[in-house]
């Protein structure tokens, strides 16, 4: 029945994303995206009682298969560690230098196993930390019995509560169906794949000083490794919890394909404090051409942004993937718009991936170290902050006492550049200096009918002022931007709004530099 109940659910939800992508009303959008939700939440009930009978009829198979702990492990940093963040929880993993990497088992459902038991974590902890421990038990010939402990400062539960808990359909309070969702079947497929690895899932305690789950497996040892002997341990410090981070970016070179001045300078800060090296072409037929000069191993990868003059992203990356030697080269495209049809239009041109504007950092340095997992991989260990470098405490206090700037998220912005005050300064200048009669520009190209140069004059506006914090301009821009390009009679209208929202913010900067220039002295 699988591919029966799954195939309708499917459908239905390509169905409500195709309609997503066409021009809706606020409401109907609205009405879509819950319906998408719901449609979603039904299809992982589905799965979970799928997984259930297969556990329960004997029919779901443990795989054998050689893979890494790492890859798991990294996987789970990904999708746990994201959430983790995204809710200001401190997410750490400690692997024991003993632990081997090189396994054999069945690496998607103990994946699977830790992924539920994070996400749970996370759900059920409002502040403090999510821990992810593994450590070698013992080693017999050629298998390795292993402990993955995962621990949260979150709710906790009673004694009741944690007995219950394991069973199908059970949660551990009638009201967290309510609150927080779920089938109440996550766990108790969790302790019967567990089980089947040969291990048992344990789960320790206490109302208001959450909960520690652990469960040991099971699995082959695969070949070259050497951590079972302890060798190669010293370069892992196990004195404290500590998180995964993938450092391939000192020493390596990235061309970025970007023709916003301000853009450039925001990617290349970012890169180059993480230890790049940046290259700037600005726009895709010079990417091209550098490319093609320079050879297919001159750089490491090319972050490509999508609008640009004389040739945009999709067609320089349909270029460059036809030179001989450049299929291998990570490409990964710099875009404000995530929709289902441009991203699939990115995959077919050959990028590897895409980072939405503004610019996540943290995202863009994840995607960049999943890009680079191919070439020379380095596994070091940082604390949970060196995930993204951040602020050191001396930045941290230059942000506490900058000047608190109405309709800019200060804040944010300097988080982009790793709380370099005088760098803002300058891109805050360099707003004021290019933007200030954008409007005015706007109406010139519309009244010479070059409603595209409009279009792209906005899709600009919008990314810079994102990724500068200003919510208000890039709010506008990205109305205007929608309305240029359906030729919708209130745009004019908006060119208006956009003006008094740029005159606002650059207002702001010529009063409110005083007080970065006062902090520039003591830096």
């Amino acid at each position: 029945m699988s591919h029966e109940i799954r195939t309708p659910m499917n459908a239905i939800m390509g169905m409500i994303h195709l309609c997503l992508d066409t021009a809706l009303t606020h409401q109907q959008q609205e009405y879509l995206n819950k319906a998408y939700g719901a449609a979603k939440s039904l299809l992982g009930l589905l799965n979970d009682i799928l997984d259930l009978s297969k556990v329960e009829a004997g029919q779901l198979e443990i795989a054998s298969i050689p893979f890494t702990l790492y890859e798991v492990m990294e996987h789970l940093v990904t999708i746990v560690g994201h959430k983790a963040e995204e809710k200001g929880l401190a997410f750490k993993l400690d692997i024991a230098p003993e632990a081997p990497d090189a396994l054999v088992g069945d690496p998607l459902r103990l994946g699977q196993i830790l992924i539920n038991l994070g996400n749970n974590a996370v759900k059920f902890t409002h502040q403090g930390e999510i821990s992810i421990a593994v450590r070698r038990l013992d080693v017999r010939d050629t298998r390795v019995h292993l402990e993955f402990a995962v621990q949260d400062t979150g709710m906790g539960m009673t004694a009741e509560q944690s007995r219950i808990i394991f069973q199908p359909f059970r949660q551990a309070d009638n009201s967290i169906t309510r609150k927080y969702g779920g089938t109440g079947l996550g766990l108790s497929i969790c302790k019967q794949l567990v089980e089947m690895m040969e291990g048992t899932l344990h789960v320790d305690s206490r109302p208001g000083e959450g909960s520690l789950f652990r469960f040991d497996v099971w699995l082959g040892v695969g070949e070259r490794d050497e951590r079972l002997s302890g060798v190669n341990g010293a370069d892992r410090d196990p004195s404290s919890i500590r998180i995964m981070q993938i450092d391939r970016l000192a020493g390596r070179r990235l061309l970025v394909v970007e023709d916003n001045d301000i853009n450039q300078e925001i990617i290349r800060h970012l890169l180059e404090r993480s230890g790049a090296i940046v290259e700037i072409a600005i726009n895709g037929a010079q990417a091209v051409a550098l490319l093609e000069r320079q050879g297919p191993k001159a750089f490491n990868a090319v972050l490509m942004d999508i609008q640009m003059p004389e040739m945009d992203g999709y067609e320089a990356t349909r270029r460059i993937r036809a030179l001989p030697g450049f299929d291998p080269l990570p490409i990964i495209g710099l875009t404000a718009h995530v929709q289902r049809h441009e991203i699939e239009r990115m995959q077919a041109v050959g990028m590897n991936d895409h980072v939405g504007k503004p610019i996540d950092p943290r995202l863009l340095l994840r995607i960049l170290d999943h890009c680079l997992i191919s070439t020379a991989p380095s596994i070091v260990e940082e604390q949970a902050a060196a995930v993204f470098p951040g602020l050191s405490g001396t930045e941290q206090s230059v942000a506490g006492s900058l000047p608190a700037l109405p309709g800019i998220d200060v804040a944010a912005c300097l988080d982009r550049l790793n709380g370099d005050a005088v760098l803002l300064r300058q891109l805050f200048v360099n707003f004021s200096d290019h933007y200030r009669q954008t409007a005015q520009n706007l109406r010139g190209l519309l009244a010479a009918g070059s409603r595209t140069d409009a279009v792209r004059l906005a899709h600009s506006v919008k990314g810079v002022a994102g990724n500068l914090g200003m919510v208000d301009v890039q709010r506008v821009a990205t109305q205007l931007e929608s309305a240029l390009s359906r030729a919708e009679k209130g745009e004019i209208a908006q060119i208006d709004a956009l003006e008094k929202a740029i005159q606002s913010v650059c207002n702001v900067i010529d009063s409110g530099l005083d007080g970065l220039a006062v902090q520039e002295k003591f830096d």
